[in-house]
């Protein structure tokens, strides 16, 4: 049994103002959550159906979670999902900081003002299969616990380390000291281009691109080359491009 106190909570932490006060956000689905357990991540609460606690209680009992057993039609009240998928997790927020001696010796990824949640969860999931351990935002890009985001890194979340920070003081702090590259229609040919064991990629939205103080701090311009030279599209999904740059950079052995 949940609450109407409960379930009028959880409702709130849709909300980007609630996730902040609270330091909460949602998670939903077997796959997301299962991977948020086992990988240790902290949850404050689960309210799942009956098959769900009894296909995990071995990882349920060991983690020593909070489990609230609920109906089909009680987690339907919770979910931000169209169709529910047998639990809910409520989960504090990760406060992850840059650790510039780790950056400054591998590869990652720098977005920015990526407005699509989906794109995100997506980039969060090609960067954990590439061995990308830092994601660094704008403050503009969307929020990495919109439950939309959540959802589409499939579990991935757990892996990879997300911050938020203004881009261009960030990108000031690496200057000669590593390559920083930048994502743009015109650049030069990323499978031509020698790069070193570390570095910056910087992605920007689809519609306006990486921003002019950001595009300062890039030492290289790169781009995906098109095969099709008689109609070449405007543009690639970002989440696109950047699978395709984290698969170059591995096919250069680079990516550790």
């Amino acid at each position: 049994m949940i609450t109407s106190s409960k379930i009028k909570f959880i409702n709130t932490l849709k909300l980007k103002k609630h996730r902040i006060e609270n330091g909460l956000f949602i998670a939903e689905g077997t796959k997301v959550v299962n991977d948020l357990i086992i990988n240790n991540y902290d949850i404050t609460e689960l309210y799942a159906t009956t098959a769900f606690i009894e296909n995990h209680i071995t990882v349920l009992s060991d983690k020593n979670i909070l489990v609230h057993e609920v109906s089909e039609k009680e987690l339907n009240r919770i979910s931000a999902l169209t169709t529910p998928n047998q639990v809910l997790a409520v989960c504090k927020m990760k406060d992850h900081e840059i650790d510039i001696k780790e950056i400054l010796n591998r590869w990652s990824f720098v977005l920015d003002e990526i407005n699509d949640p989906g794109n995100l969860g997506t980039i969060i999931r090609i960067a954990h299969w590439f061995n990308i351990k830092y994601i660094i935002c704008s403050p503009g890009t969307v929020d990495v616990y919109n439950p939309k985001t959540v959802q589409s890194t499939m579990g991935s979340l757990a892996f990879v380390k997300i911050v938020y920070t203004d881009l261009p003081s960030f990108l000031k702090k690496l200057d000669n000291k590593i390559p920083i590259l930048g994502a743009f229609m015109n650049g030069k040919n990323i499978y031509d281009v020698n790069l070193g064991k570390s570095g910056i990629v910087i992605f920007g939205s689809e519609s306006h691109g990486i921003s002019n103080e950001v595009r300062k701090s890039v030492s290289i311009s790169v781009s995906i080359p098109s095969a099709n030279k008689a109609s070449c599209p405007d543009s690639l999904n970002v989440a696109v491009s950047t699978g395709i740059i984290a698969a170059e950079l591995l096919r250069k052995g680079l990516l550790k």
